[in-house]
């Protein structure tokens, strides 16, 4: 359901908002999914299993609930895109790297991997990759709408920034081929 209401941009994190969280405590599993402000306005969107719940928390707040049960605004204004879902990925196997005691400006080899729809969309995005410094590691076939994968590899640092640059490039890239973009692996450097 979507929860909209008004409020003074220095009022934002009033006591009337902070009832309203506290209420969504009891509303069986409510998500906050994100927060647009403009001007005086702040909508809130969040979706819950308890509308009913979350609609008494929110009128305990002296807030504006209007459902939306087909969640258009979430997946045309909130939802990630596919470039920032990867980002957040990375960033959590960046950190698991750090935490394993990864020296992250270190360069080690960087496996991606990527799928296609025809051998020669795969041959494509592998004539870009060799182009950018990679080299093709391997090239298999399975079942599925993007049957045709390969994987590539090159030295890389794992720094997020790094990671980042290199995730999107190839994205890009496994898109003008029509393909996906998939994944990455790296081993731990200290």
């Amino acid at each position: 359901m979507r929860q909209k209401w008004n409020c003074p941009r220095q009022r934002a994190g009033s006591r009337r908002h902070g009832s309203l969280f506290r209420g969504w405590k009891n509303t069986g599993g409510t998500v906050l999914a994100g927060a647009i402000l403009n001007g005086s306005t702040m909508e809130i969107y969040a979706y819950t299993k308890d509308t009913a719940a979350l609609k008494k928390a929110c009128t305990e707040a002296r807030l504006t609930f209007t459902p939306e049960p087909d969640w258009n605004t979430f997946t045309s204004r909130l939802m990630p895109n596919n470039p920032q879902l990867q980002e957040v990925a990375n960033e959590k196997w960046v950190r698991q790297m750090a935490e394993q005691g990864d020296n992250s400006s270190k360069k080690r080899i960087i496996t991606h991997t990527a799928s296609f729809p025809t051998v020669q969309s795969r041959a494509d995005f592998a004539k870009f990759a060799l182009a950018k410094g990679f080299r093709v590691k391997s090239q298999s076939q399975h079942a599925g709408e993007l049957p045709f994968a390969i994987a590539i590899e090159r030295p890389d640092a794992t720094t997020l920034d790094a990671i980042n640059q290199l995730t999107n490039m190839l994205w890009e890239a496994a898109g003008r081929c029509k393909g996906t973009y998939e994944t990455w692996e790296a081993q731990v450097v200290k």
